[in-house]
């Protein structure tokens, strides 16, 4: 997971690795890509996923690593990491990896054995990686350490020491601190036993509550469920706060200092009886500052972007053996130039979804695989991408303008003037599950170009008079 450690690799990796990689094809997870941990029942895989492609190919890992159940991963560069494991009925461990071809070699780190189960996330901090494990019985759980070049297990804080009552199920660090939050996801446990947020002092050896968390956005039948916190990263756009990744599709952005919520986003939509969650549910996330979106690991073997409170549903499948796959793990190396952000949202349609722009690859001169994409609609449906150079007026009328005069839903922005228009229809079946791409080579002379896009959706079945919703407004600059 993220972020990379501020540190040199260690021993193993630097003494292992030119071995290992004269033996074998040299590999790499490149820039694009990411690295992850996955589980399928019983059993523990690695994939790589290229996200110019939309593609994902299974790694080699060892029968060991396999029964050990690879649970979530952070590298240190694209050839060299750490994951730790969640096998089976007995205690998880830290191991170092290499990538190796398509293969992955791993060494033990932890010569001492974790307490409780589920290494459900590393964290590095002044030479030593810091994880979570939980209680076997269901409740509580501890932030352990090793050194980070390998050692014995130093226990750190027994969470509920401090008040919580949640499984510590995500941490990270940040600021010389490191945070925990915990897991609960019912609705019967949001007041009795919520998710929390925890800072530990490694100077110290000290913990507090920050704070218990708010129910999140799955209110089936108006009973708001915990948010379930699996993830936990800092802020990459504003420094002091830390993002928490909740399993139904929660963001929480908080600030330790002031224990305030600072934002609270709900990216997931609720079936048509209002009754169950119809987007997937989630286990892991890092971040692509090209996009500036979260990339989601899920746990129905795809991965998906989230986009402010929208998503773009399964937008890469097939990570994993089975449909069952949990990512548990994802790195993300990003694109080192070009810029594809957001700059306004959607509006809602059919079942609650909103159109959601996310494109596949990043916005390089040379990149002739560049695609636009559009995803969370409704299968069947006619689209239109319009591009545009302007994201301030059209014909000399001020932009964002709300379409709901022209039979819109009122918050339906139309975002961007339109020079070009291009039509394609939605593949899929259903509300959520509609997606397209449009291929956009970019050659060397479009370099520095500067544009704008919006997807309208035209609806089969209207939810507005005009039978149109809108997409996201992405801003597209040519590095």
């Amino acid at each position: 997971m993220h972020p990379r450690f501020a540190r040199s690799p260690s021993p193993f990796l630097c003494v292992l690795a030119p071995l290992v990689l004269a033996a074998a094809p040299r590999a790499q997870i490149l820039p694009g890509q990411s690295i992850c941990a996955v589980t399928v029942g019983t059993a523990g895989e690695m994939w790589q996923v290229d996200h110019l492609t939309g593609t994902a190919t299974q790694l080699t890992i060892s029968a060991a690593l396999v029964t050990a159940r690879p649970n979530c991963v952070t590298m240190l560069d694209p050839v060299s990491g750490y994951i730790g494991t969640n096998p089976v009925g007995v205690s998880g461990d830290i191991y170092a990896i290499l990538v190796a071809g398509t293969t992955i070699v791993e060494t033990q780190l932890n010569s001492t054995p974790t307490q409780g189960s589920n290494v459900a996330q590393l964290a590095g901090l002044g030479g030593r990686l810091y994880f979570t494990t939980q209680d076997a019985a269901g409740a509580g759980g501890w932030l352990q350490s090793i050194p980070a070049g390998g050692g014995a297990v130093q226990a750190e804080l027994d969470i509920t020491t401090v008040g919580a009552t949640g499984l510590a199920n995500a941490c990270c660090a940040m600021g010389g601190k490191i945070y925990v939050a915990t897991f609960n996801s019912s609705a019967a446990s949001t007041a009795t036993s919520p998710g929390e947020l925890i800072e530990y002092d490694p100077g110290t050896m000290a913990g507090r509550l920050v704070m218990t968390l708010p129910p999140g956005g799955f209110d089936p039948s108006g009973n708001p469920w915990n948010t379930g916190i699996v993830n936990m990263l800092p802020d990459p756009l504003n420094p002091g706060t830390v993002v928490l990744q909740g399993v139904y599709g929660d963001l929480l952005y908080i600030d330790p200092a002031t224990a305030t919520i600072v934002r609270q986003d709900w990216t997931g939509t609720k079936n048509a009886a209002g009754t169950g969650l119809a987007s997937g549910t989630v286990n892991s996330f890092a971040w692509d500052p090209i996009a500036q979106d979260w990339v989601v690991g899920t746990r129905t073997g795809t991965i998906e972007r989230w986009v402010g409170e929208q998503q773009a549903q399964n937008k890469i499948s097939g990570v994993g053996s089975t449909t069952a796959a949990s990512l548990g793990g994802i790195h993300y190396f990003p694109m080192d130039r070009g810029v594809d952000v957001s700059y306004g949202g959607g509006c809602r349609g059919n079942e609650d979804w909103e159109p959601t722009d996310s494109s596949f690859g990043a916005p390089i001169a040379g990149n002739m695989g560049f695609r636009f994409g559009l995803f969370g609609g409704n299968g069947g449906d006619a689209v239109v991408a319009v591009i545009g150079i302007s994201a301030t007026s059209v014909n000399g009328v001020p932009l964002p303008l709300d379409l709901a005069f022209a039979g819109l839903t009122p918050g339906c922005f139309l975002r961007t003037d339109a020079i070009v228009s291009l039509g394609a229809t939605l593949g899929g079946t259903g509300a959520g599950n509609g997606q397209v791409t449009i291929p956009l080579p970019l050659p060397m002379s479009v370099l520095g170009a500067r544009f704008y896009r919006q997807w309208f959706e035209l609806q089969t079945v209207p939810t507005n008079p005009a039978g149109a919703v809108v997409s996201n407004a992405r801003m597209t600059v040519i590095r």
